[in-house]
């Protein structure tokens, strides 16, 4: 029996001389993984449409119970000018949020809010030019979806990455924001054209990362976090 779902990929990788496996989110079904055989590749393209950040609509089988759905067709949904151009600072801001929803999306449960939120975030993405703080905002508008949105609504000047709220006066751990970094953080609820520096947008980004880990025990850094530095530089 086929089935026909929208679906984001997040990574794809190799199973045999013959077979990928797909780790892909979709509208119907939440985190799915799928297998795609090699054959398919020649027959329309598929390794350069299951690309990550990819936003297809897949046509899938599924012969027995205890095996996985195999993708049989797969058309891009929304096909990007940008992202999978020879772009070293997309491929990587790609690579990297690609990289946190594979280590955030990892249950089997339909949201279709999270996502219309991904799919809308991706072309938006793909259209804007300004894109070196795309990141750290799309990190504090996840945390909304994932249910670890910090509290940034009361006077406090720092961020309690621990207790996730503002506070008056500097915690007894070193898991905060500067207050710096808290105004941006609040600006960046709203906007990402924000005048930051280097240095400021690779603390951040480091510590909007240790919040993740902080809040979802399984969360590890991306390890493309360095990568983005340098794109950066």
């Amino acid at each position: 029996m086929n089935s026909t779902s929208l679906a984001i990929v997040l990574y794809m990788q190799k199973y045999s001389d013959r077979a990928s496996i797909v780790h892909a989110y979709t509208r119907e079904g939440g985190r799915e993984t799928f297998i795609v055989y090699g054959k398919r590749f020649g027959k329309n393209n598929l390794s350069a449409i299951l690309r990550p950040l990819s936003l297809v609509e897949i046509e899938t089988s599924k012969p027995r119970l205890n095996q996985l759905p195999i993708i049989n067709k797969a058309n891009l949904h929304f096909i990007p000018k940008h992202l999978f151009a020879d772009s070293p600072i997309y491929q990587t801001i790609v690579i990297f949020i690609s990289e946190v929803l594979s280590r955030t999306l990892t249950h089997p449960l339909a949201e279709p809010q999270l996502f219309d939120y991904l799919a809308g975030f991706i072309e938006r993405l793909d259209t804007t030019e300004k894109i070196q703080n795309i990141h750290l905002q799309f990190l504090l508008h996840l945390s909304t979806y994932l249910g670890i949105v910090p509290d940034i609504s009361n006077d406090g000047q720092l961020l309690d990455l621990r207790s996730a709220e503002l506070v008056a006066t500097y915690p007894l751990h070193n898991d905060f924001l500067t207050e710096e970094e808290t105004s941006i953080l609040k600006q960046l609820d709203t906007t990402t054209d924000i005048d930051i520096n280097r240095a400021l947008r690779q603390s951040l980004l480091i510590k909007l990362c240790r919040y993740y880990e902080i809040h979802i025990p399984s969360f590890q850094t991306p390890k493309s976090l360095q990568i983005l530095f340098e794109c950066f530089d």
